[in-house]
């Protein structure tokens, strides 16, 4: 984090008040992904981060195929695991009304995996339950990134939207001087 910040001078409000060189920002995605993200900058400023998800397929896992799980082994396919993503992103940001609400956008990736999840009651593998990744559902998405963020004093508290989870995220940032 120094390396990023080396020949960034906090600018002096006329009242004293040094302008952040820019915020650390941690957000929960309802899609079950958190980011971890930062702003570096005063009113124009970059904004990058990325994302990773807090849920994972639980059980044993398998690289075998949908027809080796169900024919061979005669297990029940029970349903799919939630997305598995793991991403990144860049962008602007521009602060507004006096920097109390800054203003994003950028671009990003998004890998998603999904598995499928089995039930073997014959004890042919070692685990009743299993997941087995479905290669029909991995993608790479290309994420499109925008939000705001209110500032009060250090605190930043926001919400956002990514086009690659379709869904919307809650935001909190401390500013870093």
């Amino acid at each position: 984090m120094i390396v990023l910040t080396i020949g960034i001078a906090p600018k002096v409000a006329p009242g004293g008040q040094r302008d952040p060189l820019g915020y650390f920002i941690v957000g929960y995605d309802l899609s079950r992904l958190m980011s971890v993200s930062f702003i570096l900058g005063h009113r124009l400023a970059f904004w990058g981060g990325s994302k990773f998800s807090v849920v994972s397929a639980n059980g044993e896992k398998y690289n075998w195929s949908q027809s080796r799980a169900e024919t061979f082994y005669d297990s029940k396919f029970l349903g799919y695991s939630r997305d598995i993503y793991f991403g990144f992103g860049a962008g602007l940001s521009y602060a507004v009304f006096s920097g109390h609400v800054i203003v994003y956008a950028g671009i990003g990736y998004l890998n998603a995996t999904r598995y499928r999840q089995y039930y073997d009651d014959t004890f042919n593998v070692w685990s009743k339950f299993y997941y087995i990744e479905d290669g029909s559902i991995d993608k790479s998405i290309f994420d499109k990134m925008a939000g705001l963020y209110f500032v009060a004093g250090r605190v930043l508290l926001g919400i956002g939207y990514s086009s690659g989870t379709s869904s919307f995220s809650i935001n909190l940032g401390y500013s870093i001087e």
